[in-house]
């Protein structure tokens, strides 16, 4: 086996590591619905919430966004890649019922993309007590604050992932770990 496939591995086993023991001091990504949808100051209008950045800045504490989502159709998931995070993250929202993270490799370093999707109970909402219902979907003229809480040791760019740009991701580091089996299990193809 080759060693860069042996160092893919190791790597995305030590992200999936990091994001499971997550600590109060790591920074918390929250999604929740905004009360005031009126683009103009301090909002910035999207149209296309699966193809756009924001930059969080290197060691601030409290990091804040309002978006007004000016897009035609609705957004069921919603998909954020952090290129070499270095620090786990975890994640609330009030909007979409499931948060979670998955280890990735982007342009050779490693990466996390959060995921927010579906409706039902708010289990990560930072409340849960009871859990509210998150409706599982932004629609066009919803607002929403996008918030970290908890600083990062680097500046971050995250994107908002596009829907194939994930699957494509996924697929991406999904490579290594076939290959790494089809050597280990004997799965090679026949002549």
């Amino acid at each position: 086996m080759r060693l860069s496939q042996l160092l893919c591995v190791a790597l995305l086993i030590g992200l999936a590591a990091m994001v499971a023991v997550a600590d109060p001091a790591d920074p918390t990504v929250i999604i929740n619905q905004h009360n005031d949808p009126t683009c103009g100051t301090g909002v910035v209008c999207v149209a296309d919430l699966g193809n756009f950045s924001l930059t969080i800045p290197a060691g601030q504490q409290t990091f804040s966004e309002i978006l007004q989502y000016t897009g035609t159709n609705s957004v069921t998931s919603l998909d954020l890649l952090f290129v070499n995070p270095i620090n786990p993250i975890s994640c609330q929202s009030d909007i979409f019922a499931i948060c979670s993270s998955l280890p990735e490799i982007f342009g050779g370093q490693p990466a996390l993309l959060v995921i927010f999707s579906g409706s039902g109970p708010c289990q990560f909402n930072g409340v849960n007590n009871p859990p509210a219902t998150c409706p599982g979907v932004i629609n066009p003229g919803d607002a929403l604050d996008f918030d970290v809480v908890g600083a990062f040791s680097q500046a971050q760019t995250v994107s908002f992932v596009p829907e194939p740009g994930t699957l494509l991701l996924v697929l991406a580091g999904l490579g290594p770990a076939i290959a790494f089996g089809s050597k280990r299990w004997g799965l090679r193809r026949s002549a």
